[in-house]
């Protein structure tokens, strides 16, 4: 198994990829994969303006295409990695395949000296899985009171260099929740993230 950095010549084949695993945000796959292989002041996507660096590379097992992952930094917290796009084909899970992949990435992640590796999904039977693979990995869940397609947003993050992860802070990256400052004092005082 190993990790191929998505190119020129193998864009197609990882906008495939990614378009079975999130047949639902296409047009957000093909953009940001599309973008991660273009200089920065090529890219033409909405949050290009917040974005630092793009990376993707695919899972390569037996010869085979079979999932892709990216790590994303953006401007004002360039310290910390996101995780991008990160998903198998259907039939490869369940088969510890998922798990390797995450390492894989967190290993990357670790290379480049990030702090944090951090991570957005929706608490959604859809995610259920995902969600049960970043605890089991060692990822602190952070829920906010912000929804997207009605699922409550979930933050994960993974300590890389340090033993102390801040919390994600929702006013830093422009979201206007009302009673966000206390939401944030209220997890960080039920999670003892040091």
């Amino acid at each position: 198994m190993q990790l191929i950095p998505v190119e020129k010549n193998n864009l197609g084949h990882a906008i495939d990829i990614a378009s079975t695993i999130f047949p639902h945000d296409v047009d957000e796959v093909k953009k940001y994969l599309s973008a991660s292989i273009n200089p920065m002041d090529k890219w033409d996507f909405a949050d290009a303006h917040l974005v630092n660096k793009l990376h993707y590379d695919l899972l390569v097992y037996n010869c085979n295409i079979i999932g892709i992952t990216g790590i994303y930094e953006e401007k004002i917290d360039p310290q910390i990695a996101w995780l991008g796009w990160f998903g198998l084909q259907e039939s490869y899970r369940g088969k510890r395949l998922g798990r390797l992949l995450l390492q894989l990435t967190i290993d990357s992640a670790k290379k480049a000296h990030y702090d944090c590796l951090r991570l957005w999904t929706l608490d959604h039977p859809d995610y259920y899985n995902a969600i049960h693979l970043y605890k089991n990995m060692g990822f602190i869940q952070q829920k906010l009171s912000y929804a997207l397609e009605n699922s409550p947003v979930i933050i994960f993050s993974y300590p890389l260099t340090t033993r102390h992860v801040p919390l994600w802070n929702p006013v830093l990256h422009g979201f206007k929740l009302a009673g966000a400052m206390e939401i944030m004092q209220e997890i960080g005082e039920r999670h003892d993230m040091s």
